[in-house]
């Protein structure tokens, strides 16, 4: 007895669509809503169009919708795809028949002709995954970005009538100035060219393969021959409009000339083969037709003399190395290259012009402590169990160099309320001084009258949602700064209910929440950024005016396209400042404008500021644009170890090129010149795979005013510096030694060495490796000693610091530093010798404290600086509001001195100056 279907499955497939339907929507919708938080934070917080910019101004959706029509069949009702799938159909059903093997295997039959709107959804269905694709990846598949090439067109980077004269490179050599000039034309109009071309020619090839399948299906085997060969020709022509990226030789023109003759070649056989020729039928008309028998002899002769010509120069190649090949392609690749890394404004020197400076301050500011050992001495300073450190940063803030490192938060519990509601900040940021290891409060580094709250930094990933009924953060702290976003109505239902919070989603504590999005410095800075920028993975902190920055650094990194070019395009872009408390953006360019890529990227970010004069000091050159072994980054040091030489003979040889030591990178460190301090990148370089381990060079790369300016300070034989050892000898000097071999036998396991840093003292060039031992847990505790090796004789001296260890080594009484008594006297002497005799007091109470000075006077070298700001205090309080002047010590290591000024109102201020004495 027939029973009916149940409602379900009568309707199964309408069930289906609608879950479909539904799932589209929401997605859809969540989309909208991330776009919308997205548009909002940072037009909110940096003044910018997120749509606008990442989206290239709506260019993209123009663009990408006008390359997927090229998915669509041209054809009414034809689909190539459908019907190599019915010529396989038909196969099987005639196959089956004529074997006489019964077959229960059968493909249902599909005819678009008769069913024009499924054709059309087809269509539109192509259409749409094609756009969604390039829209997501910003890419045409297998081919590559688009949309910087067409934004650098609208906005007059290069030049049109280039075009013609690159096309014939292959077969008109230019020089090296000519090359570069071309660059820009090459990347962005030819290249637009070039890859329409391929996208054009791709999906004809595509069209025609499938249409050969069908015509060897239904054995029309001289029609699918005719569209094999009419690919053959369409690769050939691609190949030949890519060859202005070839790599060109004496041997180039003649690949070309062999690239023309097989396009002719395939043409001439797809006209036969479209006039019915089939293969078998050739080697008739090679007897019969006269035309096409000296066609073929012409074009294999063509062939053979130019393929002649080609082993004839491979077989003298050594003999004539440098004109075939150094000077059509090496000279010039070495030229482009250095252009396009940006290596070009290297100066080298010898390194006999490495800065010579005051020999004890170059003592008192020798880096010490290194990244490993400041980050395991500052894990015994969290107070609490919910903040970690993070890898520290060498940074140089208001004359003064520090390891800093905020934390982070390690959640105690993995709830989602911990994670969304509590743990919502991190609260420390610690200091390690570089030199002497001493832990700084960070307000004292900074300037800062407190510590700052840390919303948004490194590893901190969870968006937090603040003000919420019911809920507190961690240390009863209130967010005080503006929200990202606010979630109500729809937007809130749904944001929480894509997060399976159902009772946030309908049942919430408040109609309205506010919201702390993408709080990773990192990823918010990126998500701004278009094609071909670059993020320097290690941001460090910067202040200004009682405020703390991450400072996250831009560059360009543009694959170049052309053989000619060895690397990247690299350019130091811009520097983006993100405030830890509130995520507010201030973006800011740098470097010159270049006609090219760097010009391209600041008119798009045109509304990018330049950089404010506060911030100039303390920035530095990014670590992974030079090259970052820590991130495993390659960039232009990398391509100068072996783009510096120029000499032929040289380069065949390898015998000038550079390698970093192992286990080095560049090195942040302070240098002096006479009497100033210059904080500078520092890369040691040694000669690939020397068996002496000699010094090659260093590479200083300037910071502050100099930012950028890169100098390589080159070892030269004859002049007694050849023999200078690497850092790997260094270490392998100071180890052997039998004086450290025997303090690290006693260390047994619990030591390790920091980083080996150069410089130079004297007119000599000295190695400085500190030893740090650890404690159980692998807790640093101490740096026991510090050796000096001499990278010229190998002498190897240790000492508690690097100046004891120096004098030891060359055996010279060191500078007598001023004892505490002795410079508190010093201090007391200048207000004496101006008339005014400060006043000794244990405390001392204002209703406003105003401090004007905060210094330190530890050594010789601060000396002058306390001088300065001591007579400048008199000239500029004391003899206005004295003449009494107040004397006291605060934290047993700081000396004050002060004078106070009542206001009309009647208001105490004590306007004072802190010497940090010890």
């Amino acid at each position: 007895m027939f029973k009916k279907p149940g409602y379900i499955k009568r309707n199964q497939i309408w069930i289906i669509l609608s879950i479909l339907l539904l799932i589209t929507i929401f997605f859809g919708l969540y989309v909208y809503l991330d776009f919308n938080i997205n548009q909002t934070m940072y037009f909110k917080k940096a003044d910018i169009n997120w749509f606008q910019t990442v989206f290239y101004n709506n260019y993209l959706f123009l663009i990408a919708g006008f390359l997927a029509l090229l998915t669509i069949n041209p054809i009414i009702g034809k689909s190539d795809l459908f019907e190599v799938y019915n010529s396989i159909q038909q196969y099987i059903k005639i196959t089956a028949a004529t074997s006489g093997i019964p077959t229960n295997f059968s493909m249902p039959t599909i005819v678009l002709k008769q069913k024009k709107l499924l054709w059309l959804f087809w269509q539109v269905i192509k259409w749409f995954l094609a756009f969604s694709l390039m829209v997501s990846s910003m890419r045409i598949p297998f081919i590559g970005p688009f949309m910087n090439i067409f934004y650098m067109i609208i906005s007059g980077i290069g030049d049109w009538s280039l075009v013609p004269r690159i096309f014939l490179l292959a077969i008109q050599p230019v020089t090296s100035g000519e090359l570069i000039n071309l660059m820009p034309t090459m990347e962005v109009q030819y290249r637009l060219i070039f890859i329409l071309i391929l996208t054009v020619f791709g999906v004809i090839s595509l069209r025609l393969i499938l249409k050969s399948i069908k015509e060897f299906i239904n054995a029309k085997y001289s029609t699918g021959m005719r569209n094999i060969f009419i690919i053959f020709s369409l690769i050939t022509l691609a190949f030949i409009f890519d060859s202005p990226y070839w790599r060109m030789d004496i041997t180039t023109p003649h690949y070309y000339y062999i690239a023309l003759t097989l396009l002719f070649s395939f043409i001439l056989i797809s006209i036969l083969l479209d006039r019915g020729v089939t293969p078998l039928q050739f080697t008739k008309l090679r007897r019969q037709n006269i035309i096409v028998t000296g066609s073929i002899i012409i074009l294999i002769g063509i062939i053979a003399i130019n393929a002649g010509i080609i082993a004839l120069y491979n077989f003298n190649w050594n003999n004539n190395w440098v004109a075939y090949e150094w000077y059509p392609f090496t000279s010039k690749q070495i030229d482009a290259t250095q252009w396009a890394s940006g290596i070009d404004s290297i100066v080298t020197r010898p390194i006999e012009d490495y800065p010579v400076g005051n020999e004890t301050k170059i003592l008192s500011v020798v880096r010490q402590w290194d990244y490993e050992s400041a980050l395991t001495r500052m894990v015994n300073l969290i107070p609490v169990n919910w903040l970690k450190i993070i890898t520290p940063d060498i940074v140089y803030v208001y004359g003064k160099e520090y390891w800093i490192s905020p934390t982070t938060i390690k959640y105690p519990s993995e709830d989602w309320i911990s994670h969304q509601l509590i743990y919502t900040h991190a609260s420390n940021i610690f200091a390690i001084e570089s030199h002497s290891g001493e832990s700084v409060p960070i307000t004292e580094a900074l300037h800062l009258t407190k510590e700052p709250e840390i919303y948004y930094g490194e590893e901190i990933s969870d968006t937090v949602y603040i003000k919420v009924k019911g809920f507190n953060e961690v240390e009863n702290i209130t967010y005080r700064g503006e929200s990202d976003y606010t979630l109500s109505g729809w937007q809130r239902m749904m944001w929480f209910l894509a997060q399976g919070q159902l009772g946030f989603a309908f049942a919430p504590p408040q109609e309205s929440i506010e919201m702390l999005y993408n709080r990773d410095i990192v990823n918010r800075a990126e998500k701004i950024l278009i094609d071909g920028l670059k993020i320097d993975p290690d941001p460090y902190i910067v202040a200004n005016n009682n405020t703390v920055y991450y400072a996250i650094q831009v560059y360009i990194q543009y694959k170049m396209n052309s053989r000619f070019v060895a690397s990247d395009y690299y350019r130091f872009f811009a520097v983006i400042l993100v405030n830890v408390e509130d995520g507010e953006m201030s973006c800011y360019t740098v470097g010159e404008d270049d006609g090219f890529l760097a010009t391209f990227y600041k008119n798009y970010y045109s509304n990018w500021g330049s950089i404010p004069e506060w911030l100039v000091p303390q920035l530095r050159y990014p670590e992974a644009l030079l090259g970052s072994v820590m991130f495993d980054i390659k960039g232009q040091l990398d391509i100068d170890f072996v783009y510096h030489v120029s000499d032929p003979y040289v380069w065949r040889s390898g015998s000038d090129f550079f390698e970093r030591p192992p286990s080095t990178e560049v090195n942040y460190i302070l240098l002096t010149e006479d009497n100033q301090v210059l904080f500078v990148g520092v890369q040691l370089a040694e000669y690939v795979s020397s068996a002496g381990k000699n010094l090659a060079g260093m590479y200083i790369i300037g910071s502050g005013t100099k930012l950028g300016e890169i100098q390589l300070l080159k070892v030269t034989s004859g002049n007694g510096t050849s023999s200078l050892i690497g850092p790997t000898g260094a270490v392998s000097a100071f180890q052997t030694n039998s004086e450290v071999r025997e303090k690290l036998t006693l260390f047994g396991s619990n030591y390790k060495l920091g980083n080996v840093l150069l410089y130079r003292i004297n007119q000599k060039l000295y190695y400085f490796i500190p030893v740090y031992i650890t404690s159980g847990g692998g807790i640093i505790s101490k740096m026991p000693f510090i050796g000096v090796v001499d990278a010229l004789t190998r002498d190897v001296a240790i000492g508690i610091d690097s100046s004891v260890a120096f004098y030891s080594l060359t055996q010279q009484a060191p500078i007598v530093q001023p004892g505490e008594e002795e410079r508190i006297n010093d201090t007391y002497n200048i207000f004496t010798e101006n008339g005014y005799t400060p006043i000794n007091v244990t405390a001392i109470n204002a209703e406003v404290f105003i401090q004007v000075s905060n210094i330190t006077y530890i050594n010789l070298q601060q000396k002058d600086t306390m001088e300065n700001v001591v007579l400048n205090f008199i000239e500029n309080k004391v003899k206005i509001y004295g003449p009494d002047v107040y004397k006291w010590i605060s934290n047993e290591n700081i000396l004050n001195y002060g004078v106070f000024k009542t206001t009309q109102k009647g208001v105490n201020e004590l306007h004072y100056i802190s010497i940090k004495i010890k």
